[in-house]
Order: C-alpha cells, then sequence, then structure tokens
C-alpha cells in the first residue's frame, strides 16, 4: 500500500500509534449542540527509514542526515508527543454535522489527518461525510535528496492534502465506502542530484503526483459485545516519478471489544498489502516492489482510578515496509499511554 511509497507509509504510521475510539463507522450525528473530544500523551518506541528527515511539528528527527551507502536503514530512538482533537456543531434537525479536528473513525483506522468537514444522515439512504484532508500537526520533513551519501543531507517539507468522501451504513445496511483523493508535494524535489545521474533519471525518482484511496468494509457485530470489520483498499500512487508510482492492494481487519457501562475497552487492527511499479528504479536497476503489514491496538481503562471524565489508555504499534530494494525498508515500533476525553 501507502514496494512501496515508503515515506508516505511510515508517516502515518508514526502519527497514528494511539487509538482513542472504539467506533469502525462514521460516529452517529448526536445532540443538537457543541461536542467534540480531546487526547493527550506520549509514545515511545524505534523507527528505521532512510527517506524521513523529521516531524517538524513536534520537532522530531527520524532519519539520520548523514549515511554512509545506500543499503538499509538503522533504527533510531523515538520520543513523539500525542495530541488529538475535534470539535463540531450539530444543528437542531439533528440530521448535520461539521467539525474540525480528527475525525473520531480515523482513530480506528489508525490515520491521523486533520479534517474538516460535513456530515449528513440521509436516514435509510446513509450517511454521508465529505471532507478536506490535511497534516498541519505533522508536517513532515524528508530529505530533498535522499540518496546522497558521505554529507549532510538537507530536509524539505512533505504535504499530501486533498478531499475524501465517506458514505457509511450503504442502505442501511454494514457496508462503508470511502474514496479520497489528495496531492503529494515536496518543497524541493532532489533526489539523484548527488550521484549526478541524467535529468532523466532524476525525473523517474520524482515524489510529487497523486494519490487514489478507494476502501470498501462491512461492519459485523458479533455477540453484542465484539464488533468485526474487513475491509479492502485500492491504492494508486499517481507520482510523476514513474519509478516511485505504484499501485496494489491491502486488506485490513478492525477489532473492537467493549464492555458494558463505560468499562473496558480494546481497538485493535491488522493489515497486510502489496504494491507493484511498472518502471525499473535508476539508481537500484530494480522495480520498486513489495510487502506491507502493520499491527496495532489500544486498551480504554474506563473508570480506572475513579476517574469520570478521563479515560487513561495505552497502546503498541508495529508496522513495517518491507520492499525488494533495502535502500526503501521502514519499520515502525512504539509504545504509548495517554488520556482521552469527551466534552
Amino acid at each position: 500500500m501507502k514496494g512501496i511509497q515508503v515515506h508516505r507509509y511510515i508517516v502515518v504510521a508514526i502519527l497514528t500509534w494511539l487509538a482513542v475510539t472504539p467506533v469502525s463507522a462514521l460516529e452517529p450525528i448526536g445532540k443538537p449542540g457543541w461536542s467534540g473530544y480531546v487526547s493527550l500523551g506520549m509514545g515511545f518506541g524505534g523507527v528505521k527509514t532512510n527517506l524521513l528527515d523529521s516531524v517538524s511539528g513536534f520537532d522530531v528527527a527520524l532519519g539520520k542526515d548523514r549515511i554512509k551507502d545506500l543499503g538499509s536503514p538503522s533504527t533510531e530512538n523515538l520520543v513523539l508527543p500525542m495530541f488529538a482533537a475535534e470539535v463540531g456543531y450539530t444543528f437542531s434537525n439533528g440530521k448535520t454535522r461539521f467539525f474540525l479536528g480528527n475525525d473520531f473513525r480515523d482513530y480506528v483506522q489508525f490515520d491521523r489527518s486533520t479534517v474538516f468537514a460535513l456530515r449528513h444522515d440521509f436516514k435509510g439512504f446513509g450517511t454521508m461525510q465529505l471532507a478536506y484532508l490535511s497534516t498541519p500537526l505533522a508536517n513532515t520533513e524528508v530529505y530533498a535528496d535522499p540518496y546522497q551519501t558521505d554529507a549532510k543531507r538537507e530536509g524539505t517539507d512533505f504535504n499530501e492534502d486533498g478531499l475524501r468522501l465517506t458514505w457509511d451504513r450503504i442502505f442501511g445496511t454494514g457496508f462503508e465506502l470511502k474514496v479520497s483523493v489528495t496531492e503529494a508535494d515536496l518543497d524541493r524535489e532532489r533526489s539523484g542530484q548527488a550521484l549526478e545521474l541524467s535529468a532523466e533519471d532524476q525525473a523517474l525518482l520524482d515524489r510529487n503526483g497523486d494519490i487514489l484511496n478507494a476502501e470498501l468494509g462491512y461492519l459485523f457485530n458479533v455477540g453484542g459485545r465484539h464488533f468485526l470489520r474487513p475491509s479492502i483498499v485500492y491504492i494508486d500512487r499517481d507520482l510523476d516519478g514513474e519509478a516511485m508510482a505504484t499501485d496494489g492492494i491491502l486488506f485490513e481487519l478492525s477489532h473492537v471489544y467493549s464492555q458494558p457501562e463505560g468499562g473496558l475497552r480494546v481497538v485493535s487492527k491488522a493489515s497486510y498489502g502489496q504494491q507493484d511499479s511498472d518502471t525499473i528504479n535508476p539508481i537500484f536497476g530494480r522495480k520498486l516492489e513489495g510487502d506491507r503489514y502493520s499491527l496495532a491496538s489500544t486498551v480504554y481503562f474506563g473508570g480506572a482510578f475513579g476517574w469520570k471524565n478521563w479515560v487513561p489508555n495505552a497502546g503498541f504499534f508495529y508496522a513495517k515496509a518491507d520492499p525488494e530494494i533495502e535502500f526503501y525498508e521502514s519499520e515502525l515500533w512504539g509504545l504509548s499511554a495517554g488520556v482521552f476525553r469527551r466534552f
């Protein structure tokens, strides 16, 4: 998914340790008026990447500024503050809501995109949501020329913004369809310059471009307290550099266990996917192809310590991209702890 365009995959993974809600589909519209949530925490772990410089929003270093060769990356320790929030307003009809922040449903999907969204319940037709996606708190710096060796590599801003349309509870069923179109934009793309590649070969490594994600999932209620949501995702990374462009399929399975009356709650997700490329990489003489997989879980301790408003939680996250070209390998593991509150 998202051999793999590894830098996007590991960016998403880094920002999605702390799942804070058991909802797999769109949240119900809710009562009229203002509402939202806030989540605070810390994450600790390790990261392997040759492409990422830092998470500039939190001033957290990820990769090494200097590398000796174009082999597999080394592991760096990682300490990352966790913050997320949402505030929204539901109109008096109880069917329409707009909000700004981190969508509840995205937490279970382990996606930390910030959205500005409008949601409407069409009764038997289903719930529709249109959202603008951005990452203002997590702007990531990648290396302008990641292939530069024996010299300091300079970072450059990487952003991915776009739109997402969600159709949930389709005709009253458990089906959900999500389609997003985003644009990957590097402030300075210099890939291959240090190796003195030709202009044609440098163009093959361009990481700017468009990304399409289309996901179909179904929510099952198993025995009242267990919810399962399998889904299949098609990803087309139509990047300007043909050697970096990939497409493929990702399979995901989310599980939620919830005790009654706000007690213990466990949210978990596993994924596996593959992506392929049609063009040989001009540096490594092979195509950017391979597997990616991840496993994550967060436990809610509702009612712990006698707290009525704040819910402590703890979790773990592991993700790996394993392409055939070792330079593009990436890996993230982490433990997290935090607190969550609705209002």
